[in-house]
């Protein structure tokens, strides 16, 4: 079961309401590791790259910053321009 979780698909608990409506805090949602890479399990060693983020998708993701998994929609991607404004 480890080597599935780790390389194959994983679960999550949403840990705050940034996604709401959508998605609600604390509920779960199953994750397909292998949508954009092949990667050697326990690692973040990529074997082989299968596709791209896209705008809308929602990731998973490890943050230095946050110093946590953050779980987010893909909003922008390279080529992307962006404009934040104020609600």
């Amino acid at each position: 079961m480890s080597v599935f979780r780790s390389a194959v698909a994983d679960w999550y608990e949403i840990p705050i309401g940034s996604m709401k409506p959508t998605i609600e805090k604390g509920d779960r949602i199953l994750t397909g590791k292998m949508a954009y890479d092949l990667r050697i399990p326990f690692t973040h060693v990529s074997l082989l790259r299968m596709a791209d983020p896209q705008t809308g998708d929602i990731i998973v993701f490890d943050s230095k910053v946050a110093d946590n998994r953050l779980i987010n929609r893909v909003i922008g991607v390279p080529g992307d321009t962006l404009k934040i404004m104020n609600s």
